[in-house]
C-alpha cells in the first residue's frame, strides 16, 4: 500500500539498483538468504542486525458503522468479549488482543467469528460487518477518514510498535542498501498511520 506505488520515484533515482521484495511472516535469517533490508515491527532481539526505527505502527480496535449500528458499540473490554470478533492467525495461532489499562497490559483473547492470517481478509471482514477488528490503523486510513469504519475502545489503545528496517551488522553498508533504508523511513514519515509517535 505504501512502498510500491513509490518504487517508480526510487527507480528513477536509482536506476541501476533491482528490487526483490519477499511478504512473510516467517522469521527470515539475512545473512543466510542474501536479503539486504528486513522490515520487522515490535521489539528485536537478534543482536546480529544494525536497526533504524523508521516508524510506529499503531493497533487500533474498529468495526463498520453497520455493526456498530446494528450490535452497539462495546464501552469496556468485559462488554468486547460478548462481541463478534475478527481474529487474526499468525504461524497456526490466534493473536491475542493487547490493551493498555492503567498502565498494565491486557490481553483479550482473539477467538471469534472469523479468523484468517491475511491483513487484507480481516479488513474486508471489517467491511463486511463480519464483527470487531483489532489490527494496525494504516490498514484502514481510508474507510477510517470516510465514517464506514470507527474507532472503538480508544482510551485502551495499546503502546506503539517500532517498524525497523534491519541490516546485517559487522559490515560495511553499501550505498543502495543506505539509500533503500532511508526511502523507506521517507514514506513512513509523511503517513500519519506509520510516522514515529510519542506512544
Amino acid at each position: 500500500m505504501f512502498v510500491i506505488p513509490r518504487l517508480a520515484d526510487f527507480r528513477n533515482r536509482f536506476p541501476d539498483v533491482a528490487i526483490e521484495m519477499e511478504v512473510s511472516g516467517r522469521h527470515v535469517d539475512l545473512i543466510e538468504e542474501g536479503i539486504d533490508v528486513a522490515i520487522r515491527i515490535g521489539r528485536l532481539a537478534d543482536s546480529a542486525l544494525v536497526a533504524r526505527r523508521i516508524g510506529d505502527m499503531r493497533m487500533i480496535t474498529l468495526a463498520s458503522a453497520g455493526y456498530v449500528a446494528q450490535h452497539g458499540t462495546p464501552q469496556t473490554l468485559d462488554e468486547l468479549r460478548t462481541h463478534q470478533r475478527i481474529s487474526y492467525v499468525y504461524q497456526g495461532d490466534i493473536i491475542g488482543w493487547g490493551f493498555q489499562v492503567d498502565s498494565r497490559q491486557v490481553t483479550v483473547d482473539g477467538g471469534g467469528a472469523f479468523r484468517t492470517n491475511d491483513a487484507e481478509h480481516v479488513r474486508g471482514a471489517v467491511l463486511a460487518g463480519l464483527g470487531i477488528a483489532h489490527h494496525a490503523s494504516w490498514l484502514f486510513t481510508d474507510v477510517l477518514a470516510t465514517g464506514e469504519v470507527v474507532r472503538i475502545l480508544d482510551q485502551h489503545a495499546p503502546p506503539l510498535f517500532p517498524i525497523n528496517a534491519v541490516t546485517v551488522a559487522g559490515r560495511r553498508m553499501p550505498s543502495r542498501v543506505r539509500q533503500f533504508v532511508d526511502f523507506l523511513a521517507a514514506i513512513c514519515a509523511e503517513e500519519p498511520e506509520l510516522r514515529i509517535g510519542d506512544g
